[in-house]
This record gives structure tokens, sequence and C-alpha cells, in this order.
């Protein structure tokens, strides 16, 4: 450790320790309200009608879960103290209690970030299928069809998950900068696998979604300049994308650059093997732990304002949201006035 510091007392991991504190219950709550109207606005009937709309509402049930399987547990985690009196460091790690804990929430916390990442590629190949073969999306992306490619997505990443329940444990690990206590920690059995497994995560997780979403909305803009170039040419109405590629392309570029960040540090983090930062020295360490707290931020906030998004880039979403807005308050001003003609009469009855 350089000339003695405490880790603590570095000014970027005090930086880092406040973005998990404050940022992270703002983001939780940003995205827990968001994403709940989301469920709601588009299980209305005029909005449910739409593939697009089951498509959306998985998304918004699995982001939900990528946030409620990272923030809190990092979030508490702020709260780990070393009593000095047992001697003990009490760690408030939700995956430090039990091994089945371990074993569950590193598993979830992968899944539902998978399942958003795949649900947006299903979703991509959906309005491809709507630019090149409009006469024939009704047919060929019904509900059946929809409900079979979640289901068959979210059966594939389950197995490609699974080995989290026998490749992970609850190990006693020696702290490598102050106090340089041993405390409990969820992490593999075989110590190479930490890396191997970031690689794959790695590829399949970031870097072969991030080509699959690019190429597939390249072949979106590129129908949609050819389709505007032959109704120039024709001097026909020009066709413009429908609400919906609308609002994918802007959902998946926002997601590419939300998430990139991630990629990138475990690229240099976890294909270095570490050398990127030397765990020896606690201002390298203090900026790894801020990188890591940023890049994070950014994987949440993609997961906490998609509602935001919809918002803007969908008329008929922001369309039914008001409506949904304005009939509650609709139904709020009723009851108030029933109130007010009730309560005459009710003076009438005593008199």
């Amino acid at each position: 450790m350089s000339n003695g510091s405490k880790l603590e007392d570095m000014p970027h991991q005090i930086l880092a320790e406040n973005i998990w504190l404050y940022v992270s219950p703002v983001l939780l709550l940003i995205g827990t309200v968001g994403n709940i109207l989301v469920i709601i606005v588009l299980s209305r009937k005029q909005m449910r009608i739409s593939t697009s709309s089951i498509y959306m509402i998985c998304l918004a049930f699995s982001d939900l879960g990528v946030l409620y399987t990272g923030l809190p547990r990092q979030w508490l985690r702020r709260f780990g103290i070393w009593n000095d009196d047992s001697n003990e460091y009490v760690y408030t790690d939700l995956r430090a209690f039990t091994e089945a804990g371990c074993k569950f929430h590193i598993f979830m916390l992968y899944y539902f970030q998978h399942m958003s990442t795949y649900i947006l590629i299903c979703f991509s190949w959906e309005r491809v299928i709507a630019v090149y073969f409009p006469f024939r999306l009704k047919e060929i992306c019904t509900r059946l069809t929809v409900f079979l490619c979640l289901l068959s997505t979210a059966f594939l990443l389950l197995i490609f998950n699974g080995h989290f329940f026998w490749t992970y444990q609850l190990s006693i690990k020696k702290l490598l900068y102050p106090p340089f206590k041993e405390i409990r920690f969820c992490e593999p059995k075989d110590k190479d696998f930490r890396l191997l497994w970031r690689q794959i995560h790695m590829w399949a997780g970031s870097f072969v979604p991030f080509i699959i979403m690019a190429l597939l909305n390249g072949l979106i803009i590129f129908r949609l300049c050819l389709l505007k170039h032959k109704s120039a040419v024709r001097s026909t109405r020009p066709v413009g994308p429908t609400s919906a590629t609308v609002t994918l392309f802007i959902v998946t570029v926002v997601f590419l650059l939300l998430t990139a960040p991630m990629a990138h540090y475990y690229y240099y983090v976890a294909a270095s093997k570490g050398l990127w930062y030397d765990v020896n020295d606690v201002r390298n360490l203090a900026s790894r732990n801020l990188h890591f707290a940023i890049v994070n931020m950014l994987l949440y906030l993609n997961s906490a304002i998609n509602f935001l998004l919809y918002s803007v880039s969908s008329s008929k979403f922001h369309k039914e949201l008001t409506s949904l807005c304005c009939r509650q308050r609709s139904v709020e001003t009723r009851a108030t006035k029933a109130q007010c003609r009730a309560l005459p009469t009710a003076r009438l009855s005593h008199m």
C-alpha cells in the first residue's frame, strides 16, 4: 500500500462511495416509477393490441429486475462497519449471508441483464420484418410467435446462466486493503473461472448484442432511406417510420451508449487479467473503484429511463399516458363534486 494511506481517505474512493450511496436510491426510485408506468400504459386496451407492447412490457419487468438485483445490494454495502469490540467486520453484502443467497443473487443479476439485452434484439427483429415485409407483419409476428420468442429466450438464458448454482460458493477471503481482515465473499470455486466468465459475459452480453443491434438497426435505416428515395422518384407521399420503429431506434442507441462503458471496463480489467490496476496501490485501487461506480451507474441508468424515452419518441404512448392522467384527474374531480353535492343534503337531513 502506498505511503501507508488508507483507502477510505482517498478522494476517488470517497466520490465512489458517495455515488453508490446517493445516486443508487435516486435511480431506483426513478426506474421503479417509470417502469411501472410503462407497464400500466402499455397494458391499456388501445396499446396492448400491438405486439410491440408485449416486448416493451417484458423489457420493463426485466429492467425492474436489473435495478432491484443490483442497486439495493450495492447501496447496503456502503453501511458495512468494523466492530472493534468483537473484532469482526459486519459486512452487509446480501450475497454473503448464505450459500444459497450467494448463488441465487448473482444468477438473477446476470439473468436480468441478459434478458433485457436479448428482448431488445427480439424487438429489433420484429421491426426489421415490419419494415421489409409490412403486409406480412401480422401474419408472421402474431401474439403467439412473440410469446414463443420471449419464452425460448428466457429458457435459453436460464440454461446459459445456470452455471452459477455450481460454479460459485461462499468463501472466506482476506481484504487486500485496510482493515486487511477476513470476510465472507461470494466468488467462483475455481479462481480462473472469474476471468473466463467475464470474457464470456463481455462477448455474449455486450459485444455480440451490440453487433446484432447495430446490423438490425442499420437494415431498418437502409430500408427507410430506400423507401424515401423511391417515393421522391415517383413523386408520391414519403413513407416514414412507425412510432414503434422510432422508439426502438432511440432505445437501442441509448442502450448502446450507456452499456458500452461497462463492456469497456470489463475488457480492460478482466481481459488484461487485472493488470489495468494495482491492488497494492491505494490510489490506483481508489481510481478503479470510482471507474466501477460510474460505469455501473450508467448501466442502471439505462434500465431507469425507458419511460422517458417512450414519452419523447412515441406520440401514441404519450397520448395514452396523458389520457390515463386526465382520466384519473377526472375521477378525482367527479368524486370531489359528488362530496360537495352530498354535503348540503347531509346538513338538511340533520335540521
